[in-house]
C-alpha cells in the first residue's frame, strides 16, 4: 500500500486502518520547499513510520532534492540549506529501533553526511531485502543482511563509513543471487580497514553478477577480480581507478603495469565469447561476442582518463594482455601506437575496420609491408591487414613529409593503396575527416582504385564528386515491378 505523504492526515489514517498490511514509501522532498508546511508534516509521517512501522515496510525510498541536483549540475548547496537537508534526514534514522523484516527495496539519497547511519536494530532484519541504493549515507557492513541482495548500489559514502574492500568482498560473499553492482565515488578501498592478509580472501562466485561499475584505486581493483567470479555472460563492466600515483620510479611504474596486465587477464578468462571490437581512447572500450550472438555481448570500459603521462603506458599494458585474435573493429584515438604494435594488429586476420587519428607514417609503413615480395611469389614476409575493407582516418594531413624523403603523407597512402589494390586486397572505403588541405589529383587517383572515398575538407575537387553524386543517384533509381519510380538511399 502506497502511503500518499501529500496527505499527511490521510496517510497516518491509513496505517491505523491497514493493520498489517505492507507499506511502500517513495519520498522526494527538501525542507525548503514553497509549500513548506506540506513538507513538514510530511517529514512527520516519515518519523512516524520510522519510529513505529518499520516492521511493515516494503518499500522505502528516500531522496533529498538537493542531493540529485546536484549529481546533475555538480555544484554544492549554501551551507545552511546542506543543514537543513542533512539534519532532517539525519533525524530519522536514529528513530529506527525496529527490524524491518519485509523490506525488499531500500533506497536513501541524501546529502553525505557522517552523522547519516543505518541503526544496526534496522539492518538486522533485512532478511527480504533485495534493492540497496546507499548515496550520501552508511551502514555497519559487517552485519550479515544481504543473503537476498540482487541489486547495490553505495556512491558517496561518509568518509568514516567507507567500507573496506575486505568488507566490500565480505558483503559479495553473503550475494549468490546478486545482478548489478555499483560501487562509485568511493576513494582508495585499500587504506579502509583491514586488507593485510590479502591470501585470507576466498573466492566469491557470484554467476548472476552481469553488471559491474567500480570506482577505486589500481590494486583494489586488481583484489576484486582476483576474488569475484562474475557471470560469464556479463554485460557491462566499468572501471575507474583513481588514487593513482604518478610513475616516479621503475619500481611504480612495473608494479603497476603488472596490475593492469593481471586485470585484464582476469577480465577476459571469466568472459564468455571473443573480443571482436577495441577502442584505444581515454576511456577504453572492448567489446565481446559469444560464438551463438550476432552482436556484442560484453561491454568492458576503463577509464583512463585521471593517468596523464602514464595513461598510455596503462592503456598498452591492458590492451596487449587481451586475446585480440578474432578482432572485426579497431579504433585509435588517444593512443600513438610505435610500428611494432601496428605490425601486432596488422597480423589479425580478421580486422575490417579501422578508425585511427594521427599514426599516419607507422600505419601506413605497415599496411605497405610485404607487397612489393608478394608480387614475385616469396611468402617470407606477408602483407598486413590482409581483411581489411575500410579506413576511417582522423586529422591526416597529407601535406606534412612522408616515411620517405621528399614524399607527402597523402603520396605515401595513394601509392601504399596502389600497391594493395595490384596484389588483391582491395580496400571498400576510406573516410578522411579533418583532413585539412588534399591534392585533387592524389584524391583522384584514390577514387580509381577505391570504391567510395569520401573527404571531409573544404579543399577538395568538388566537380569530381559532382560526377560522382550524379553517377550515384543514377544507380540508385530503379523501377519497381508496379513501374514506380523509387530512390533508395543508401547511409
Amino acid at each position: 500500500m502506497h502511503l500518499p505523504l501529500h496527505n499527511p492526515r490521510w496517510a497516518l489514517e491509513m496505517i491505523k486502518r491497514s493493520k498489517g498490511t505492507s507499506l511502500i514509501i517513495d519520498y522526494n522532498g527538501t525542507f525548503e520547499a514553497p509549500s513548506s508546511s506540506q513538507i513538514h508534516t510530511s517529514y512527520f509521517v516519515l518519523t512516524e513510520v520510522f519510529k513505529s512501522h518499520l516492521s511493515r515496510v516494503k518499500r522505502l525510498v528516500l531522496q533529498s532534492k538537493f542531493a540529485m541536483s546536484n549529481l546533475r549540475h555538480g555544484f554544492s548547496k549554501p551551507p545552511h540549506k546542506q543543514r537543513m537537508v542533512g539534519e532532517g534526514f539525519a533525524g530519522l534514522f536514529p528513530l529506527a529501533k525496529q527490524e524491518a523484516p519485509f523490506m525488499e527495496h531500500l533506497e536513501i539519497q541524501v546529502e553525505s553526511s557522517e552523522e547519516n547511519m543505518l541503526p544496526n536494530q534496522m539492518v538486522l532484519g533485512f532478511s527480504k531485502l533485495e534493492v540497496l541504493i546507499l548515496e550520501g549515507c552508511g551502514m555497519n557492513w559487517d552485519i550479515p543482511c544481504f543473503s537476498h541482495l540482487r541489486t547495490l548500489y553505495l556512491s558517496r559514502i561518509p568518509g568514516c563509513l567507507i567500507p573496506s574492500m575486505t568488507q566490500l568482498l565480505g558483503i559479495l560473499s553473503q550475494t549468490p543471487l546478486i545482478e548489478s553492482l555499483r560501487v562509485t565515488e568511493i576513494r582508495d578501498l585499500t587504506s579502509q580497514g583491514s586488507i593485510s592478509s590479502i591470501q585470507d580472501v576466498v573466492p566469491v562466485s557470484l554467476v548472476h553478477l552481469g553488471y559491474i561499475e567500480l570506482t577505486c584505486d589500481l590494486p583494489s581493483s586488481a583484489l576484486f577480480f582476483d576474488t569475484v567470479l562474475f557471470s560469464s555472460k556479463a554485460s557491462r563492466i566499468e572501471l575507474e581507478h583513481t588514487g593513482f600515483p604518478p610513475f616516479t620510479t621503475l619500481h611504480d611504474s612495473e608494479s603497476s603495469i603488472a596490475l593492469m596486465k593481471r586485470l585484464a587477464l582476469r577480465i577476459q578468462n571469466h568472459i564468455e565469447g571473443s573480443l571482436v571490437k577495441l577502442m584505444l581512447r581515454e576511456k577504453m572500450l572492448c567489446w565481446f561476442k559469444s560464438n551463438l550472438s550476432q552482436e556484442p555481448t560484453t561491454r568492458v570500459e576503463i577509464d583512463l582518463r585521471e593517468h596523464g603521462e602514464s595513461l598510455i603506458a596503462l592503456g598498452n599494458a591492458f590492451w596487449q594482455s587481451l586475446k585480440v585474435e578474432q578482432l572485426v573493429h579497431l579504433e585509435i584515438e588517444d593512443f600513438r601506437l610505435n610500428k611494432k604494435a601496428w605490425m601486432m594488429f596488422g597480423n589479425l586476420p580478421l580486422l575490417e575496420e579501422l578508425f585511427v587519428r594521427s599514426n599516419e607514417c607507422p600505419l601506413l609503413e605497415v599496411l605497405s609491408r610485404g607487397l612489393g615480395v608478394v608480387q614475385i611469389g616469396n611468402t617470407d614476409v606477408p602483407p598486413s591487414f590482409i581483411a581489411l575493407k575500410r579506413l576511417i582516418t582522423f586529422g591526416w594531413t597529407l601535406q606534412k613529409p612522408g616515411s620517405l624523403a621528399g614524399e607527402t603523407i597523402g603520396v605515401q597512402m595513394l601509392n601504399c593503396f596502389r600497391s594493395r589494390e595490384s596484389v588483391g586486397l582491395h580496400l571498400e572505403l576510406i573516410s578522411m575527416e579533418e583532413s585539412g588541405i588534399i591534392d585533387n589529383q592524389i584524391l583522384a587517383e584514390l577514387r580509381e582504385i577505391i570504391t567510395e572515398v569520401y573527404v571531409d575538407s573544404s579543399d577538395w575537387n568538388s566537380s569530381l564528386d559532382s560526377e560522382s553524386e550524379k553517377e550515384t543517384e543514377s544507380n540508385e533509381r530503379e523501377t519497381d515491378s508496379e513501374g514506380k519510380c523509387y530512390q533508395e538511399y543508401v547511409h
